[in-house]
């Protein structure tokens, strides 16, 4: 099973704004069953269409980050420890001076 890397919190938005999916799907034609499925999170939401995301964020006056929540799981924490394994001084190593 895989996990989800993000949480969609459509749902969130909508109550902080006030706006009814019927109300959101008029003003943005973004078909209901696609934000029925947004908000409830049916299924691993894989993917949203960019087009999807550049209406719900003009309508609901946001940023994609106030509709989406990044879950990290065991891969994202495992590109962490590589990326901090890389961190490494740069240039050349300095010379040892005699005192």
């Amino acid at each position: 099973m895989k996990t989800r890397m993000f949480t969609v919190t459509l749902e969130e938005m909508m109550v902080k704004r006030g706006v009814s999916i019927y109300t959101l799907a008029m003003d943005t034609r973004i078909a209901p069953t696609t934000l029925y499925r947004m908000k409830e999170n049916r299924g691993a939401q894989e993917s949203i269409d960019l087009m999807v995301l550049s209406k719900l964020c003009t309508r609901l006056e946001c940023t994609p980050n106030d509709l989406l929540r990044q879950v990290v799981d065991d891969d994202d924490m495992a590109v962490r420890a590589a990326m901090a394994a890389q961190k490494k001084p740069k240039g050349r190593p300095k010379k040892a001076t005699k005192k």
